[in-house]
């Protein structure tokens, strides 16, 4: 299979994720997202996905630490690599996915169309201390986000499109921030429900995107998320492409 897509998820799971449905029925966050980014993965048989589950800290007997960082790298519907990793200890910029992202990213002479997914809580715009909770003094904040978006563009060329799930991700300085490093960004400019944005058409790119129309996906992606959305949760829903 040609691989023409390239997929970064980034899911933050170390906070509190725990939502209920109409029914009441309750689900976590990160891992129905988790769930939903393996399901896109398997399905699009010409895609590298590289996948990093940002969990909470446990211990393993009370006193060892386990490793707090989860990746998954899929090629053309297959999982490759899944291996567990200590993530940044003082500054939330990265560092260890763009390492596994080089090791693995697929070298190929055609562009590839590349699209790179956060989802999380709102990320503070400055100072960003307490954003994990198990470590209280780690740093991330949007600084820090296009930081790490820079270092996954590693031909400088922008990514295609980004899509941050988050409340608030659609603030003038966010999008000034990311804008440097993305063509097309989906955002949120108020709150968002932890139910996220609606994954499935990223689950057939071929399809979904068709003649490689960035753009016309963006805004059919936008506007079937805001459908959804609007008809299963009870507050207010914005959803926009920058």
């Amino acid at each position: 299979f040609e691989t023409k897509y390239s997929l970064v998820f980034v899911i933050h799971g170390d906070g509190d994720y725990l939502y209920h449905d109409t029914s009441n029925n309750d689900y976590d966050a990160d891992e129905e997202t988790l769930i939903n980014a393996k399901k896109a993965a398997m399905e699009n048989s010409n895609a590298e996905v590289f996948i990093f589950h940002q969990k909470p800290r446990t211990n393993f007997l009370f006193f060892f630490p386990r490793k707090d960082g989860e990746f998954y790298y899929y090629r053309n519907g297959k999982l490759i690599a899944n291996e567990s990793y200590w993530r940044d200890q003082e500054k939330s910029n990265f560092d260890i996915e763009t390492a596994y992202y080089n090791q693995f990213h697929v070298v190929n002479q055609n562009k590839l169309i590349k699209m790179f997914l956060y989802f999380g809580h709102e990320i503070p715009e400055f100072g960003g201390a307490g954003y994990d909770e198990s470590y209280p003094d780690r740093t991330f904040n949007i600084d820090e986000l296009a930081i790490g978006l820079k270092r996954l563009t590693t031909d400088s060329s922008p990514v295609d499109l980004t899509i941050l799930s988050t409340c608030f991700g659609g603030t003038p300085n966010t999008i000034s921030k990311l804008g440097s490093f993305s063509k097309i960004i989906i955002a949120s400019p108020e709150n968002l429900h932890l139910s996220y944005f609606d994954l499935s058409p990223i689950e057939n790119l071929d399809i979904s995107l068709q003649d490689d129309d960035v753009l016309s996906f963006a805004k059919r992606f936008a506007q079937q998320t805001f459908d959804k959305l609007t008809r299963n949760i009870q507050t207010e829903v914005s959803v926009v492409v920058y």
